[in-house]
């Protein structure tokens, strides 16, 4: 097992398991997950999401996160 950290923003945020409020979460994935994964382990509906960085930079759903990453989730963006 290894240790990354999500960032779930905006209406994403109900996603968290601590608290809706939570900046940032640790969890612990297995050693050759993708973002996929992570995603799923979440229940992150892909629809749902726009953009996801990793550690400042753009990821697709097929890339293997590594030890201590930060993923950030950025939804679609909705307006009128």
């Amino acid at each position: 097992m290894m240790r990354v950290f999500i960032k779930l923003t905006g209406p994403l945020s109900k996603f968290y398991r601590t608290s809706r409020s939570a900046k940032k979460e640790e969890v612990l994935i297995a050693e050759g997950s993708t973002v996929a994964d992570l995603l799923e382990q979440y229940d992150v509906p892909r629809e749902a999401v726009n953009l996801v960085v990793v550690n400042r930079h753009r990821a697709g759903s097929s890339e293997i996160l590594q030890e201590n990453d930060e993923v950030w989730v950025i939804p679609l963006a909705a307006g009128g």
